[in-house]
């Protein structure tokens, strides 16, 4: 695995963890921390899909929408 794929995955993986604390944060009535927590995990977020659209799809939307909706059929079932 190269840099990009590494950064790529990684930053896929850290938003879904500030995403679901901020969501028990939310749970436990903890708004200014599930505040942080979720925007941090935004930002993560906006990061991934830099990464991803910059090492996998070169900036194509239709190559980036294809190729999804075929790693969601082969999960899933479901394009």
């Amino acid at each position: 695995m190269d840099l990009g794929q590494i950064v790529t995955l990684w930053t896929a993986r850290l938003s879904a963890v500030f995403y679901l604390v901020a969501l028990v944060q939310i749970l436990r009535h903890m708004g200014s921390s599930a505040r942080i927590l979720w925007t941090i995990g935004l930002i993560i977020y906006v990061i991934h899909v830099c990464c991803a659209f910059t090492y996998f799809y070169d900036w194509s939307h239709g190559l980036a929408y294809r190729e999804t909706a075929r790693q969601t059929a082969n999960l899933f079932g479901v394009n």
